[in-house]
Formats: structure tokens, C-alpha cells, sequence
């Protein structure tokens, strides 16, 4: 697929709201993914409506970062976990699986145990 997607940008002409739409949609969704994904979902950081729960949701599912439920559970593993075996970011594994390689390789070990029973009871999360 990135094959593809660079041989259709090769011959696909750039034109000025091609551009402006990329550049809204990577704030955009990188906005559904900090409001909403880490500090809404993962930390509770705030309380909010539910209108900006969904707004937040389908910004986020733009970002392709997998589901709430998991990307929230992974993070709470990795603050109560932290740079441990039961990290799933855990940096002393490297800069490269920090950043990427825990989305794109399966873990050799399971994450640790964390409770994500508040967000099971929300329907938008589900």
C-alpha cells in the first residue's frame, strides 16, 4: 500500500485545497487524538458532553491509532508500568519501538494489568 500511495502522489498534481485539506486534517485528527484519546479517555483529565465525546471520537479514528479502548488501556499500562517489561512503550527497548514498533510488532510479553471498567460503561468508547 505505501507503494501505491507514493506512486499515485507521483502523478496526482498538488493543487491548493488538496493542501489546506491535509493540513486541517492532520490537526484535526492529531486534536481527536490528544483531547480526546490521552487526556479525555486515557488520563480523565476533564469531564465532557457527550457531543464533544463524538467529535472527539471521529476526529481521532482519522489518526488510524486503533480504537479508544486500546489505545487508552495501553497508555495507562505504560504510566503504571513505566520503562518496564509490562510497558508497552517501554523506552529501554529503543527510540525506534517507543515511537513505533509497539504499534507495528506483536509484544513478546503481555502488557500489565490496568482498569479501563469506566470506559467499558461508555457507549461511545464501545
Amino acid at each position: 500500500m505505501p507503494l501505491c500511495t507514493f506512486v499515485a502522489a507521483y502523478h496526482t498534481p498538488l493543487c491548493t485545497n488538496t493542501a489546506i485539506w491535509t493540513m486541517a486534517y492532520y490537526f484535526m485528527s492529531g486534536i481527536g487524538i490528544t483531547a480526546g484519546h490521552h487526556r479525555l479517555w486515557a488520563h480523565r483529565s476533564y469531564n465532557s458532553t457527550r457531543a464533544l465525546e463524538y467529535v472527539l471520537a471521529f476526529l481521532a479514528a482519522g489518526s488510524v491509532q486503533g480504537p479508544i479502548i486500546w489505545w487508552a488501556r495501553g497508555h495507562r499500562a505504560h504510566h503504571r508500568y513505566t520503562d518496564t517489561d509490562l510497558d508497552p512503550y517501554n523506552a529501554c527497548r529503543g527510540l525506534l519501538w517507543t515511537h513505533i514498533g509497539w504499534v507495528m510488532f506483536k509484544p513478546r510479553r503481555r502488557q500489565g494489568k490496568v482498569d479501563v471498567s469506566d470506559l467499558k460503561e461508555n457507549d461511545i468508547v464501545m
